[in-house]
């Protein structure tokens, strides 16, 4: 198994770990996540931060033994993930392009929050699951439908945004992908707990996954903010990286969510 993890500044050089990293930055912060996912352990890694951009690929996969998953988490301080809830409001957006080396490779990425509403805006490359918008207490929307160009293939970029917001007091998401949009989404549901939105304590960011071959995700122009009109870029720089250790405890943590819900 091998996992390597960089920042892509001037003169870093590659990193290679069995671990996790962090990355932060002066401004905006991302921290990255490896292996959210690691049902494939022995699959090579690798993912890179800097400048607006995060890379994340995956190789030696093989078919029918489940997902890797990486992500990219939004931060404050470059150590911890940022934390949002039902009223706490924001945009994301980045231009994402997937590539593989094989022209049948399916690849999975785009933009998502982490927690109970698991609210994702994804970009496949494999068929009818392409270019859609999905996410509990939110409703499902194809942003291909009427729009082939938005289908998603390989070596093609699109510009991926998701906004939570509040309209007339209803709280809701817009996403869009190549500016074809979603309009105004209102949470339809509410928790037990009482939550018409997003839960306390869930997270934003970046994610990238798959199960068969080999696979990158390129992330660019990435940023954060609280509407489209005050987006921050996410710049990233060098900081404190944990000592080396073995991703099979992250494999033994992770067993968990083998039954959680997972994206194919």
């Amino acid at each position: 198994m091998r996992v390597s993890i960089r920042s892509v500044v001037t003169g870093a050089a590659l990193l290679a770990l069995a671990g996790t990293g962090a990355i932060a930055n002066a401004a905006a912060n991302m921290v990255l996540a490896p292996r959210v996912y690691n049902d494939q352990p022995a699959a090579s890694m690798l993912m890179s931060v800097g400048g607006g951009n995060a890379y994340m690929s995956e190789s030696g996969l093989s078919s029918g033994h489940g997902l890797n998953r990486d992500d990219a988490l939004i931060s404050d301080d470059g150590i911890t993930p940022k934390l949002v809830g039902t009223t706490d409001y924001f945009t994301i957006a980045a231009d994402l392009t997937l590539s593989s080396p094989d022209p049948a490779g399916e690849v999975e990425a785009g933009l998502r929050v982490y927690g109970p509403t698991d609210t994702q805006l994804v970009i496949h490359t494999n068929g009818d699951k392409v270019s859609f918008f999905a996410g509990w207490p939110f409703d499902f929307k194809n942003l291909t439908a009427g729009h082939p160009e938005n289908m998603g293939a390989l070596d093609k970029t699109y510009s991926l945004q998701m906004q939570y917001l509040n309209i007339a007091g209803t709280n809701g998401m817009i996403a869009s992908i190549n500016g074809v949009d979603t309009g105004f989404m209102p949470a339809l549901n509410t928790f037990p707990g009482g939550y018409k939105g997003l839960e306390p304590n869930e997270k934003v960011g970046l994610y990238f996954q798959m199960g068969n071959g080999a696979g990158s995700a390129t992330f660019s122009n990435i940023k954060f903010g609280v509407t489209p009109d005050d987006l921050v870029p996410v710049q990233a720089t060098p900081a404190a990286v944990p000592e080396p250790g073995s991703l099979a405890l992250l494999a033994m943590g992770a067993l968990p969510l083998l039954g959680l819900r997972r994206r194919k």
